[in-house]
């Protein structure tokens, strides 16, 4: 499937600085147990001028639940 995030960076008064954007596809295996993430990343300014892209891939390994008590 895929998963678009967006976040933000802000400074030391609370102030939103910068705005970051993830575009993602996950595969997840057959059984379940793992997963790769392709994405690509976009780092901007609040009003939009692009700052810097890049991309890259991820492997993720399913754990189990732990509840609260």
């Amino acid at each position: 499937f895929n998963a678009t995030d967006v976040g933000f960076i802000y400074d030391i008064t609370g102030a939103a600085e910068f705005r970051f954007k993830f575009n993602t596809k996950i595969v997840v295996s057959q059984d379940g147990k793992t997963a790769l993430f392709i994405f690509q990343f976009e780092k901007s300014t609040l009003d939009g001028t692009v700052l810097e892209t890049g991309d890259g891939t991820g492997k993720g390994v399913r754990i189990e639940v732990e509840p609260l008590d």
